[in-house]
């Protein structure tokens, strides 16, 4: 879910100027191909069924050209909708939960599954059903990478941080919480 590879290794600087400045595309340049269509959502404005997503300051970018569901920058998510349509709407929010938690905790792929994970439970949008679906779509026979830990060792780590998430306290609406704070207004 990750920014692959060969896009970790692009200057963050010339792949935010790339994002911000139309430019001709540079021949066999996979980061302007990826950027090809894509556009910017203000923060906030993004929605995923019918509930709004927000990661703090940061911006969607949706990039029908992306290589993987989606990927994070600084003060950026990347998705790519084509491949977003073809999972369940919880593990949809999980992609977005995950690539927001990169704009919180860095490049650990491990802490940012723990921080969707908990940021779903104590949402409301995730139980222990959703966890099964985020496995059987997302990891189920992934080997994993320098980046990213086998689909099993995700699963269990993921189940973990399931069951050591609160839930939404009863009465609480998940809407009112807060990415930045990690709690509820």
């Amino acid at each position: 879910m990750a920014v692959r590879r060969w896009f970790a290794a692009a200057p963050v600087t010339g792949v935010i100027f790339a994002l911000l400045v139309p430019q001709p595309a540079a021949a066999g340049s996979r980061t302007v191909y990826f950027l090809k269509n894509s556009h910017v959502v203000a923060p906030g404005k993004y929605r995923i069924g019918r509930r709004q997503v927000k990661c703090g300051s940061a911006r969607t970018v949706i990039a029908p050209r992306f290589p993987d569901y989606g990927g994070a920058l600084p003060g950026m998510i990347i998705l790519n909708p084509g491949k977003l349509r073809r999972i369940s709407l919880t593990v949809r929010r999980f992609v977005y939960a995950h690539e927001c938690g990169h704009q919180i905790v860095g490049r650990d792929e491990t802490a940012a599954d723990r921080y969707a994970i908990q940021r779903g439970r104590r949402m409301g949008w995730l139980n222990r059903r959703g966890v099964k679906q985020i496995c059987r779509e997302l990891f189920r026979g992934e080997k994993g990478d320098r980046q990213h830990p086998p689909g099993a060792v995700r699963c269990r780590a993921i189940a973990n941080a399931y069951n050591d998430a609160r839930p939404v306290p009863e009465g609480r609406r998940a809407r009112n919480f807060n990415v930045e704070t990690g709690g509820y207004r």
